[in-house]
């Protein structure tokens, strides 16, 4: 359990010791966490593995590479209104020494 759920996950579908199919199934088994929005970023761009992710709850799939544009759409797509939605036009850099936030599981 944590302090307080991400506002939006984002998930390789391969990972060391886990895969993202089974990181998903326990974020949406998860109390806490069903709700949190969650995207597949992956370089493997196998329609069966697209199709399951999709049937497991996750609300997008992007394959690597993707553009800038498209990843920022889903990501600003899937964030809830006004919960750390940035006010800055699409095309501006964000600063390297933005502050990152990563949960592990």
């Amino acid at each position: 359990a944590h302090d307080a759920a991400p506002d939006l996950i984002i998930c390789d579908l391969h990972l060391p010791n886990i895969d993202g199919f089974d990181t998903l199934e326990r974020i949406r088994h998860d109390e806490g966490e069903r709700h949190v929005p969650f995207i597949f970023l992956s370089g493997d761009s196998d329609p069966v593995h697209i199709h399951h992710g999709l049937n497991l709850g996750a609300e997008a799939y992007l394959v690597k590479p993707v553009s800038a544009n498209e990843f920022v759409l889903a990501v600003r797509r899937l964030l809830p209104e006004g919960n750390g939605r940035s006010t800055r036009p699409a095309n501006e850099q964000i600063p390297s020494t933005a502050p990152r936030r990563t949960v592990s599981l």
